[in-house]
């Protein structure tokens, strides 16, 4: 029985605790950014190849004044050679190949939440797509190759579309913005169109031989009374001694 009652007490004390922590947490303020407009001719927007005719999104940034990043040939689509992975390209090029370097912007604000950017094979071309989380939402061709070719090819922007900077407290920033507008370009897939995405194989769980807990009641009881003394005991006795000098004098 005693147990029991260090135990409620236990509860109501770390109640009290966690209940002072939450009111007296600052609160966070939300933070908005801005965009600054850049020269589309410094960006290369890339589809580059890995794994099984899979390909992956990097986006490419040409230091002006710099040795050349990447090189391009053809039309539809058109090739890339990244020249950039044939020497140190620290001060020339800046690769960005994460949402740690990029985000995308729909009508002015940043969107992290409910569209996910992906490459995916499309009539007969590779398309960047903002897929909507929700399926019933429409999903956003944001850009295109305009053909399938060997090796990195470059992304074509669709109209309303464009690369530009972070603009933070007035200052511009290096993270990029995807920015354009919702309810342009609107993706649609083509049902012959043959997914290259490998699947990965699930491997059956193994069983759990774990052994069950054989935590004697001695011991709990024992590391109850440990918490109620050490922590909890001071902890109402400061409490009751606040309250009793707050009390208006008779």
């Amino acid at each position: 029985m005693k147990s029991n009652n260090r135990i409620q007490s236990l509860f109501l004390a770390l109640s009290a605790i966690a209940t002072t922590a939450i009111i007296t947490a600052p609160q966070a303020k939300a933070v908005s950014f801005q965009e600054q407009k850049v020269s589309q001719n410094d960006f290369a927007v890339v589809a580059v190849p890995f794994g099984y005719q899979e390909h992956r999104l990097e986006i490419i940034e040409q230091i002006s004044g710099k040795k050349q990043c990447w090189q391009e040939s053809g039309s539809a689509p058109v090739k890339l050679d990244l020249l950039l992975l044939d020497f140190d390209h620290t001060n020339s090029c800046r690769r960005i190949i994460n949402t740690n370097g990029y985000t995308l912007r729909l009508n002015g604000r940043d969107e992290r939440v409910a569209h996910v950017v992906k490459i995916v094979p499309n009539n007969n071309e590779l398309q960047l797509v903002a897929f909507h989380k929700d399926p019933s939402q429409p999903s956003i061709v944001i850009g295109k190759t305009n053909g399938l070719s060997d090796g990195a090819m470059k992304m074509i922007l669709n109209p309303g579309w464009e690369i530009t900077k972070r603009v933070h407290e007035g200052e511009v920033i290096d993270h990029l913005y995807l920015s354009g507008k919702s309810g342009l370009n609107t993706y649609s897939a083509n049902p012959n169109t043959i997914s290259t995405t490998a699947s990965t194989p699930i491997t059956p769980s193994k069983p759990n031989n774990t052994q069950p807990n054989n935590t004697q009641p001695n011991t709990l009881a024992n590391s109850v009374d440990q918490i109620y003394n050490n922590i909890v005991s001071p902890f109402l006795r400061d409490l009751s001694q606040a309250n009793t000098n707050n009390q208006p004098r008779q």
